[in-house]
């Protein structure tokens, strides 16, 4: 059975002050645009208003409005990080339209991630799982990861216009006439510039605390880091980058 489809809040964009706002942030992340977005409509649908409405109310009554809604989240049991996100977005809706809260909103754990406090590497049988019940893409996804070691983000990016295409898995040889592949080797060719940042942040960090080279293999060995990725946080700290 095909999950129930989630609400999708971009009809919001009609209003020309949203689709502004929206733009604004999707300037700074997509990601963070998307997800205001969605926390917006959603706040909006649970109280009968609209964004338009809400910028309307006074500095008082869309507090009042705010603090209610935090508490009937809190007694429902819904996490903090979600109900902070609700608030963060509409601070930031409400900014835009020239209006500052005077009181600071307060969340109870806004910074707990309950969906990761017990997030552990699935076992074959629920791997085996996993690739049964998904679709092509999704099942030629799940096994990158699970056998290959790739990243999330080495597989595709936010909006999926840039990611891991055929011809990176090099010596794959494709007949298209027979429209099969016939890979010889797993030599895959990655681009990945974030990894690049990420390990020149690592570099960083090592080179501020004095560390030597020694030191810092002996850690990312401790950390099971891969080896690819050691040498090159060690390239990148013997750069001074």
């Amino acid at each position: 059975m095909n999950p129930r489809p989630k609400p999708s809040y971009f009809p919001l964009l009609k209003d020309a002050e949203v689709k502004r706002w929206y733009e604004n942030v999707r300037r700074g992340s997509k990601i963070t645009a998307d997800v205001y977005l969605r926390r917006l409509g959603g706040l909006c649908i649970r109280n009968n208003t609209t964004p338009a409405d809400l910028a309307r109310l006074g500095d008082q009554d869309v507090t009042r409005l705010l603090l209610d809604q935090v508490s009937k989240l809190e007694s429902e049991g819904y996490a903090g990080s979600y109900i902070e996100s609700i608030v963060k977005a509409a601070r930031s809706w409400l900014t835009h339209n020239q209006i500052a809260l005077t009181v600071k909103i307060k969340v109870a754990g806004a910074d707990d991630t309950p969906t990761l406090a017990n997030e552990r590497t699935p076992t074959s049988q629920e791997l085996a799982g996993i690739l049964r019940a998904g679709e092509l893409d999704a099942r030629a996804a799940a096994a990158l990861i699970a056998f290959s070691g790739f990243r999330p983000e080495a597989l595709g990016n936010y909006d999926g216009s840039d990611g891991i295409r055929i011809g990176d898995f090099l010596e794959v040889n494709i007949d298209r006439s027979a429209k099969k592949a016939a890979a010889v080797h797993d030599v895959v060719k990655i681009e990945n510039e974030l990894e690049s940042v990420e390990a020149k942040i690592d570099s960083a960090v090592f080179n501020l605390y004095g560390l030597d080279q020694s030191e810092i293999h002996l850690i990312l060995e401790n950390l099971s880091v891969l080896a690819s990725y050691q040498q090159r946080v060690l390239e990148f700290f013997s750069q001074g980058v």
